[in-house]
């Protein structure tokens, strides 16, 4: 008898076993099943694969905590795009480096900036960028809607049409702002010496910059603008000098008010014609390296020429390059106002399913290691440029160059 109620013990327990494994099996492929989704996402979103760089000292458990309590609770489902959610989990962790610069765009955001990119597109014609974080027009380009209407650099955007702009990030602003050629976009701004915000209607149009442009005065002085650093700059600017040579001008005016930047080779090419060869114009310094040096090269035309450099809040990027380095070499005197201060440098790395990341991976130094970013650039003579002056057609900015050389040509120098 023993025996045989041992076999049937046994047998009892594997059934009992049997059961357990298939109460098991069955839950764990539904659980596989309800979550195989998620589960893909997890693995595509912290990219599980590279463990070497998967954070060792944090748990990711508290946000698909968060992400389930949403799928499970929130009150309208119709918000609950999955691809949405994870598009702003990405936003977030970049937005959480508080650079404006850095920032990543969906594949609908990447095709924006690609078409921006290529030099014609529909809008209103201006630069913005995050300052003091606020939203804050960095430069309207030369013949823009944005400058026609009276959007000035320096303004700070409170609303884009009745949407407030304190949370929005930057490319959520460049979203709104844009839009199709004979629509139309209200900006409330605030501007220093209004005391009230000032409503701006801007009738949007396809955006074609006249980048360049120049004229003889008197004094043998010759007036030089560039609205930004194309990849034909140092191509037109040479077209220039030689007209300029040919009629003897022997003084430069160089106009980079409300240039927001551009290609930096263009303008390291752009400050070598007043700086001659192997001078650093500017210094690239990353997060790991001592700094890389850009060098002026050719035989620098300009640089027995007197020069005033024009700037204001709106002259960014490439022309705080030409600006500083002429500044440092004291090849020019800088007149106007302070620089806007963005002096970094972005690379810009593409996804697959068309998302993209421009972070950025270094900063801008003056031959003479003054950081542009942030800081920009104080000027040599400071003069203001009202409201006033610009409905009364006055520039006191340029009249001020105009007398600094005439002054240096009377003291010969």
């Amino acid at each position: 008898m023993y025996p045989r109620r041992k076999r049937s013990i046994f047998k009892k327990y594997i059934l009992i076993y049997l059961v357990i494994i298939l109460v098991l099996g069955a839950f764990a492929a539904g659980l596989y099943t309800g979550r195989r989704g998620e589960r893909i996402e997890r693995e595509s979103f912290f990219n599980l694969g590279s463990l070497i760089k998967k954070p060792t000292d944090i748990s990711f458990d508290l946000f698909w905590d968060v992400w389930n309590e949403l799928k499970d609770k929130y009150i309208d489902e119709s918000k609950m795009s999955e691809q949405n959610m994870y598009y702003g989990a990405i936003s977030g962790l970049v937005q959480s480096l508080e650079d404006p610069y850095t920032a990543f765009m969906n594949p609908e955001e990447y095709k924006k900036f690609k078409e921006d990119m290529e030099g014609t597109f529909e809008g209103i014609g201006t630069e913005i960028g995050i300052k003091h974080g606020k939203l804050t027009v960095v430069a309207p380009l030369n013949g823009s809607p944005a400058e026609k209407a009276g959007l000035m650099a320096q303004d700070i955007i409170l609303k884009i049409d009745n949407i407030e702009a304190l949370y929005l990030t930057l490319s959520e602003a460049v979203s709104l702002i844009r839009g199709p050629k004979g629509s139309q976009v209200k900006l409330t701004v605030s501007r220093e010496g209004l005391a009230q915000t000032k409503e701006i209607t801007i009738t949007r149009d396809v955006i074609k910059v006249e980048n360049m442009t120049w004229e003889m005065r008197e004094n043998n002085i010759c007036y030089i603008k560039i609205g930004q650093f194309e990849e034909d700059t140092q191509d037109q600017l040479q077209q220039i000098i030689d007209k300029v040579l040919a009629q003897g001008a022997n003084k430069i005016i160089l106009d980079l008010r409300n240039n927001p930047g551009g290609y930096l080779n263009e303008a390291v090419k752009v400050a070598s014609n007043f700086l001659g060869p192997d001078k650093v114009v500017v210094v690239q310094k990353g997060r790991d390296d001592g700094g890389r040096e850009f060098k002026s090269e050719g035989e620098g035309k300009l640089r027995d020429f007197s020069t005033v450099v024009l700037v204001n809040g709106g002259s960014a990027s490439a022309s705080e390059i030409v600006a500083g380095a002429l500044q440092d070499y004291k090849k020019a005197i800088i007149v106007g106002e302070k620089t806007f201060g963005k002096g970094s440098v972005q690379d810009l790395e593409t996804f697959k399913q068309g998302a993209a990341l421009k972070i950025t991976v270094a900063k801008w130094y003056t031959p003479n290691d003054r950081c542009i970013n942030e800081k920009g650039l104080e000027v040599d003579v400071e003069i203001k440029l009202t409201e006033e002056d610009i409905n009364q057609d006055r520039d006191p900015q340029l009249d001020k160059a105009i007398e600094i050389l005439k002054e240096k040509e009377k003291l010969n120098i």
